[in-house]
């Protein structure tokens, strides 16, 4: 009987972090797949992950990580086709998703995030998307131009309005200008709270990193507006 014990990786029967948000180096998909794939031709009847308990079984861990690595090579592959076809990352990371038979959990990476990494590993950071990515000067710097020409109640109407129809996003977009413009705006603050708190209800809450930075973005929010703790599920 053969019993192995693999580097640290994902949960089991999950995708892998291609590129984690806490900051670390781009895993290389083709180099995951070819860990897989060394790790298969063991034909361990035992694998101890490094997350969780050991697996037992060579015909489980066989099929599973077989399911794993098609899992991958169908984001890498997708990701690939939609570069040669000139589309824009943030495109793909919306349009990327699993057919049925490939599904595995996403506890540890996200398809979306792997699908950036897949671009970043190949492209870089610059993607194409507008000139100013080129140079220092941030969206952020025109913050004031936008509040002074839209003005400030009407930008957060129109936050406020997005969240209702539940956007939730392009609600941030817009507090993300309110508060750079200034920071202690205690309404925006409120209404990316009320946005952030409905993207946590609405994500599936499989992903633990993106559940773990969307309550710690509802407690910063709380502190900025003097709430000593809060209840976000």
């Amino acid at each position: 009987m053969i019993a192995i014990k693999v580097a640290p990786g994902p949960a089991w029967e999950s995708l892998p972090n291609l590129y984690t948000i806490r900051g670390d180096k781009i895993r290389s998909a083709l180099e995951y797949m070819g860990s897989l794939d060394r790790v298969r031709a063991l034909q361990a009847e035992i694998l101890i992950t490094g997350h969780g308990e050991p697996v037992r079984g060579r015909a489980l861990i066989d099929d599973t990580l077989g399911r794993m690595r098609a899992a991958v090579m169908h984001i890498h592959d997708q990701t690939v086709a939609g570069m040669v076809a000139g589309k824009d990352v943030r495109s793909l990371m919306r349009e990327i998703e699993f057919p049925a038979e490939l599904r595995v959990a996403q506890l540890h990476g996200k398809t979306s995030w792997n699908v950036r990494a897949i671009w970043t590993e190949y492209i870089g950071w610059f993607d194409y998307g507008s000139t100013t990515e080129l140079y220092g000067v941030p969206p952020s710097a025109i913050a004031p131009d936008l509040l002074e020409l839209a003005g400030h109640d009407a930008l957060l109407a129109r936050a406020a309005g997005h969240m209702t129809a539940a956007e939730p996003l392009k609600t941030l977009h817009l507090t993300d200008i309110l508060l750079a413009a200034d920071p202690a705006d205690f309404a925006a603050v409120a209404v990316k709270k009320d946005a952030l708190i409905q993207m946590l209800a609405g994500c599936s809450g499989e992903n633990m990193s993106e559940t773990m930075w969307l309550r710690s973005e509802i407690l910063a929010a709380d502190r900025a507006l003097g709430i000593e703790a809060t209840t976000n599920g």
